[in-house]
C-alpha cells in the first residue's frame, strides 16, 4: 500500500495511529489531518515508511523523538504540532531530505540537525525561534530553508556557511545584521529579508555573486550601495518601506523588477536598467527626475506609482500624459499613499 489517510473534521482524534495501519507495514506515507495527537513508540514498525504529513495535528516533543526512530523517513511534514525543541536523534534520520515543523512553538534546534547530509529543504517557519546553530548553514545538500515569522535576532557567527543553498527566507525576524560570512554562500539566487530591523544593508551581501532576487523591504535602511544595485545577476530588488532618500548612480544590466516605494527619495539620478519591466516608486521621484530617465527604458511594461492623498497637481498630471504619449504600451497603476 502506497499511503494510509486518515482523520479529518468530523473524524474522531487518535491518540496513536489507529490499529489499521499496523496491517499495512508496507505502508509509504501516512496523511492526517486534524486526527491525531500522540505518536508512540511502535510507529518504528514501519519499516518502509517514507512519508509523514500531519496537517493541524497536536502531537509534543515525546512523540517527535518516536518519530525519529523511523530511520526510513525522507519528508516529514508538521503543520500545527505542540513541538518546543527538535531533539537530538533527529540525526537517526539519515535518509530525510525535506523537514517542515511550522505553528509551533518550537525554539530549540539542536546541532546535530548538521548530520543530515540529504537534507535538501527545511522549513522552520512561523515559530518561537530565537537562535538556529551554526551547523544549519553548512548542511551539505540543501537547496531551500525557510526561517520567516521568528523571532531571531542574529544568525551564527561561528558558521562557515558553506551550503550549497539557493533560496532562504529570513522574512519577519529581528535582525539587524548578517554575520559577514554569510557572503559564503555562493550558490545563493533568492534571499528574503523582509520585515526585519536592518539600519543598513549588510555588506556581506555584495558578496553574493549569484543573487538574483533580494527583498529587503519593510527594515529601517538609510542608504544603499551601487554594489547592491550592481550584482551581476540581480533581477529582482524590493526596497520598499525604508528610510532611504537618495539613491546612487547604477548602472543594473540584469534587473527587471525594481521596488522603490513608502521611502522619502526626493529624486533619482542617472541610472542604467535596460531589461527593467516593472518599477515601482514615490510619484515625487517621478516627478521630480526628468523624464527622459525613464522613456530610455525601452523594456518596461509596468510603472507603479504611489501617490499623495491629495491627489496629482496639473502639471504632474501634465508630466503625466506627456509620459504615456511617449511610452504608450507602459500599464501605469497610480495607488493612494
Amino acid at each position: 500500500m502506497e499511503d494510509i489517510t486518515f482523520g479529518g473534521p468530523d473524524m474522531p482524534m487518535y491518540h496513536d495511529l489507529p490499529d489499521f495501519v499496523f496491517e499495512h507495514p508496507e505502508v509509504k506515507d501516512l496523511i492526517s489531518t486534524r486526527g491525531i495527537d500522540f505518536i508512540s513508540p511502535k510507529i518504528q514498525a514501519l519499516k518502509e515508511l517514507d512519508g509523514i504529513t500531519f496537517s493541524m495535528c497536536h502531537i509534543g516533543d515525546e512523540s517527535l523523538e518516536n518519530i525519529c526512530l523511523v530511520k526510513s523517513l525522507t519528508f516529514l511534514f508538521l503543520e500545527m504540532p505542540n513541538i518546543t525543541r527538535i531533539p537530538a536523534s533527529i540525526s537517526k534520520l539519515k535518509r530525510l531530505e525535506e523537514l517542515t515543523i511550522f505553528q509551533s512553538p518550537l525554539s530549540i534546534v539542536p546541532p546535530e540537525i548538521g548530520t543530515l547530509s540529504k537534507l535538501k529543504s527545511l522549513e522552520l517557519h512561523w515559530n518561537e525561534l530565537q537562535t538556529v546553530p551554526a551547523e544549519l548553514f553548512d548542511l551539505p545538500a540543501l537547496e531551500d530553508m525557510s526561517l520567516r515569522i521568528n523571532q531571531i535576532h542574529e544568525l551564527p557567527s561561528n558558521s562557515l556557511y558553506t551550503s550549497p543553498v539557493k533560496e532562504i527566507d529570513l522574512r519577519s525576524n529581528c535582525l539587524t545584521a548578517l554575520p559577514r560570512a554569510f557572503g559564503n554562500l555562493s550558490a545563493l539566487e533568492t534571499l528574503f529579508i523582509s520585515s526585519n530591523k536592518l539600519a543598513e544593508i549588510p555588506v556581506a551581501i555584495q558578496r553574493l555573486k549569484s543573487l538574483e532576487t533580494l527583498f529587503l523591504s519593510s527594515n529601517l535602511i538609510k542608504d544603499i550601495s551601487h554594489h547592491i544595485l550592481e550584482l551581476p545577476r540581480l533581477k529582482e530588488l524590493r526596497l520598499q518601506g525604508n528610510k532611504l532618500d537618495t539613491l546612487p548612480a547604477f548602472s543594473a544590466e540584469q534587473l527587471i523588477d525594481l521596488g522603490i516605494h513608502y521611502n522619502s527619495i526626493a529624486t533619482l539620478p542617472r541610472f542604467k536598467a535596460p531589461l527593467l519591466e516593472r518599477f515601482a516608486l514615490d510619484s515625487q521621484a517621478f516627478f521630480s527626475t526628468p523624464i527622459d530617465n525613464f522613456t530610455q527604458l525601452s523594456h518596461l511594461q509596468h510603472l507603479s506609482l504611489t501617490i499623495p492623498k491629495s491627489g496629482l497637481t496639473p502639471s504632474q498630471q501634465s508630466i503625466l500624459e506627456d509620459f504615456k504619449a511617449q511610452c504608450p504600451n507602459v500599464e501605469i497603476d497610480c495607488r493612494i499613499r
